[in-house]
C-alpha cells in the first residue's frame, strides 16, 4: 500500500457492508492488522489480539457508546419531514462526541454549530463532524476539544493539499492544533497526537 497516494485515502464503502448491530461472540469480530515495516494488511479475529500484542505495547481502550439521538418523523397534517436531535442527555455525560453519521447537510450543519456552542464538556469531533467543521466558520469552542482527522480530512481542515499533509504530519497536527485550540489525533498508518500545547506524541 503507497501512503503516500491520494487513491489510498478515497474509497466508497457499501453500506450494507456496515455492521448495524454488534456481532454475538465480541470476540469473533473483524480485526485488520497493519504491519509497517513490511507494508502488509492481515485479516485477523479480534481474539488473536493475545498473539499480536508485544510486551511493551499500548492498547487504547476506547468505550465510548452512541445513542440513538437522531430521530425522523412525519407531520401528519402537512406531510412534511422532520428531524429532531436529542441533547437532554448530555448533562449526565462525561465526553461529547459528534460527527459519525451526521451528513453534511444544511440540517446537519445547524445542529452541529448548536451542539458545539452549547457544549460544556469534553467534545470529540469526528468524520463528517471534521467535514463540516472545514466548511463552517465556529465563533466558539468547547474548552476541551479533540479532533480525529485521518489525513484526508487535515486536508481539508487546513485546507492545504493532502501531499503536503502526508510529507509533513507532525507539522499538519501542530498546526490543527493551533488553529482550533484543540488536541488533535492525526490518524495514518502512524498516528500522532499533538496537544494544546503543540507537545508531540507519536
Amino acid at each position: 500500500m503507497n501512503y503516500k497516494d491520494i487513491n489510498t485515502y478515497d474509497y466508497n464503502l457499501d453500506e450494507s457492508l456496515i455492521a448495524q448491530v454488534p456481532i454475538k461472540e465480541r470476540d469473533h469480530s473483524k480485526l485488520l492488522v497493519v504491519n509497517t515495516k513490511y507494508k502488509s494488511l492481515t485479516d485477523k479475529k479480534f481474539y488473536d489480539i493475545i498473539d499480536i500484542l508485544k510486551p511493551c505495547d499500548v492498547l487504547v481502550r476506547n468505550n465510548s457508546k452512541v445513542i440513538p439521538a437522531r430521530l425522523f418523523g412525519v407531520k401528519q397534517e402537512t406531510k412534511g419531514h422532520i428531524e429532531l436531535l436529542l441533547l437532554k442527555q448530555l448533562e449526565n455525560a462525561d465526553v461529547l462526541e459528534i460527527g459519525c453519521g451526521l451528513s453534511t447537510s444544511l440540517k446537519s450543519k445547524w445542529i452541529f454549530k448548536r451542539v458545539i456552542a452549547n457544549s460544556q464538556i469534553p467534545t470529540i469531533i469526528d468524520a463528517d463532524g471534521l467535514n463540516i467543521l472545514s466548511q463552517t466558520k465556529i465563533k466558539k469552542y468547547p474548552k476541551i476539544l479533540i479532533l480525529t482527522p485521518h489525513l484526508k480530512e487535515a486536508s481539508r481542515l487546513l485546507k492545504k493539499p493532502l501531499s503536503k499533509i502526508i510529507c509533513n504530519q507532525e507539522e499538519s497536527a501542530k498546526e490543527i492544533s493551533k488553529k482550533f485550540n484543540c488536541t488533535t489525533v492525526l490518524k495514518s498508518h502512524k498516528t500522532i497526537v499533538c496537544s494544546k500545547d503543540l507537545g508531540i506524541y507519536v
